[in-house]
């Protein structure tokens, strides 16, 4: 009508800024759960695991190439990227593991039997078993440090989520390991492909240690530390980033939990059906 005037577009409600860390969650709760999943159900044959082989190849350098992309970039999309680089390396690092491509010196063999009491000698045996998988994890860490800790395209502020994000998917396996050795539960020894059977001997008795209650409990502090400056920062890679570790961290004390519940979980039984395991 003439002589009207146009209202300004009503700026976007608070509900977007509330409902992007539920979603980014959500996110990574999807991506552990189908990839963990899918690198379970790719054992099943010489060919699956090549193929499973190959993807971690590709997981891997993508992962380097997003750590590298997210340097200096800001926003909630670097944060983003850096994240997902990360764990995208640990995938790389976990298929190869529960491939059989990379996991330690065939040489080393199991001191005692599945059950028994922890002991030095069987502690430094578990230690050389996996060993090669160790040496490939702390390549990656190096490799996705240098990725984000060259200058940046944007300013030169790179945020650092890819080899932390890396970090703590290795930090929170290395604490699980320890308390499968130390005795918990439910190790889930039948995740365990059968080539890797020769590793159930460093399983601990089938009830839960005095680590894992602490364990999961600093995890979930973790997880909530991130959070809390998550929910505090300023829109951009801070934010985005600190809410995606603060998932991992509260999926790697739900893990932690599943651990001490005799009860079978049976989240990953359609993937394990068509590995043949169940």
């Amino acid at each position: 009508m003439p002589g009207a005037t146009l209202a300004p577009a009503p700026a976007p409600g608070p509900w977007r800024a509330r409902i992007r860390p539920v979603l980014l969650t959500l996110a990574v709760v999807l991506f552990w759960w189908g990839a963990t999943g899918v690198l379970l159900a790719l054992q099943h044959s010489a060919g699956t695991r090549a193929l499973a082989l190959a993807l971690a190849a590709g997981a891997g350098v993508g992962g380097l190439a997003l750590a590298d992309r997210a340097r200096g970039d800001a926003g909630a999309g670097g944060g983003v990227r850096a994240v997902l680089g990360g764990a995208l390396l640990w995938t790389a690092v976990s298929a190869t593991f529960y491939g059989g491509w990379l996991v330690g010196p065939a040489a080393v063999a199991p001191a005692g039997a599945p059950g028994e009491a922890a002991t030095f000698a069987r502690a430094a045996a578990a230690v050389a078993a996996t060993a090669d998988s160790s040496v490939l994890s702390l390549v990656l860490l190096g490799l996705a440090w240098v990725a984000t800790a060259r200058p940046g395209r944007v300013g030169g502020a790179a945020p650092g989520f890819a080899p932390g994000t890396f970090a703590v998917l290795w930090g929170a396996h290395e604490l699980a390991k320890l308390n499968v050795f130390l005795g918990v539960a439910n190790g889930g020894a039948e995740l365990l492909p059968a080539y890797l059977a020769p590793l159930r001997a460093f399983f601990g008795p089938a009830r839960n240690s005095w680590l894992l209650a602490p364990s999961a409990a600093a995890l979930g502090a973790g997880a909530l530390a991130a959070a809390l400056v998550a929910r505090r920062a300023r829109p951009g890679a801070r934010r985005a980033g600190y809410a995606l570790v603060a998932g991992v961290l509260a999926l790697a004390a739900l893990e932690h939990v599943l651990l001490g519940v005799a009860a079978p979980v049976g989240w990953w039984d359609a993937f394990l059906r068509w590995r043949g395991a169940v």
